[in-house]
């Protein structure tokens, strides 16, 4: 366990760099926001945590302030609270939630992480008419994500439709590891999609492999259109908010049913399928592809930034101390 003022603390279930994600994630940022907008902030115990499980340091932490806050982070897997943290704490506020469970366990919009990161700073907004990329994707191939990187493809070889329907079953993950984890795989218009778009797709095998923050940066700001796919566990994912903050149109499945997404100017698509289909339809029509791009921009700074995001939390804290 990390302190940081008297009544702030940073720890974790040890499954991660706690140092890092306190640097990267702009914890400091909404901690020194809490202590300088909340009412009450000097007689309450403010703790972050980040931790697929309760940890037990986490269970055991015994506060002496009237009001205690808890801002829970990195849990995709969803797992509810348990009583006894429910009990230890006034507001709790839970991000990978995807629904609000009760009126003390709130969501939360993902803090991306290069939201702080001069490596990856924000790049100058670019008319998405002047944009070289028609559609970018970035990210790991995971077994999840087989019939979305198939989809995208020209021609599936047999052996790789065998091996999509087999990784759903018992040992299929150690047959998709075997066969995709050899090398990193890039496409360019030639192999992915149709001749029209200019494409810019990269799969690789495991998170922070692929292209630096920095050059991440730089392609979503020459990109039009950017795919988001589902991770493990959920729909939401960094992608989302990093390419709406470069003005990007987002495709994407069925975002969770919460507050901060209501009204996302996103397309939402089915079933991958229908990705040709669905960019036909939107690169058809220009005014429109402007009009997203623009309401993307709007739509992080008000929902999804680091600013909504600490507005949002100090705003649910001083209704309910």
């Amino acid at each position: 366990m990390q302190k940081y003022k008297d009544n702030v603390y940073f720890l974790s279930d040890n499954s991660i760099d706690l140092y890092k994600c306190v640097e990267r994630n702009g914890i400091i940022e909404i901690a020194e926001a809490f202590l300088s907008n909340i009412e009450n902030a000097p007689n309450t115990l403010f703790v972050f945590y980040w931790g697929k499980t309760e940890s037990e340091e986490l269970k055991n932490i015994k506060s002496t302030y009237r009001y205690n806050v808890l801002v829970w982070l990195g849990n995709e897997e969803r797992l509810i609270p348990s009583e006894l943290i429910k009990q230890s704490y006034d507001v709790i506020f839970k991000n990978h939630q995807g629904c609000v469970i009760d009126n003390k366990v709130l969501p939360f919009a993902l803090l991306t992480p290069d939201s702080v990161n001069s490596a990856a700073s924000m790049q100058p907004y670019i008319d998405i008419a002047d944009r070289k990329y028609d559609v970018f994707f970035a990210g790991n191939l995971n077994k999840n994500r087989l019939p979305f990187y198939n989809c995208l493809r020209r021609k599936v070889p047999l052996i790789e439709r065998l091996i999509e329907f087999l990784s759903r079953f018992k040992g299929g993950s150690r047959l998709f590891k075997a066969y995709y984890h050899r090398k990193d795989r890039v496409y360019d218009d030639k192999t992915i999609l149709d001749d029209k778009y200019n494409t810019k797709i990269i799969f690789n095998h495991g998170f922070f492999s692929g292209l630096s923050p920095k050059e991440y940066t730089e392609i979503l700001a020459q990109s039009k259109i950017v795919l988001s796919p589902r991770g493990f566990f959920t729909t939401e994912c960094f992608r989302t908010s990093e390419a709406m903050r470069q003005g990007c149109i987002v495709i994407t499945e069925k975002l969770p049913d919460v507050s901060y997404y209501k009204d996302i100017p996103v397309i939402t698509i089915n079933k991958w399928n229908e990705i040709r289909l669905v960019l036909e339809k939107l690169t058809s029509d220009k005014e429109k592809m402007k009009e997203m791009s623009l309401a993307s921009v709007k739509y992080y700074k008000e929902k999804l930034s680091l600013e909504a995001i600490k507005r949002y939390m100090i705003k649910e804290i001083n209704n309910r101390l």
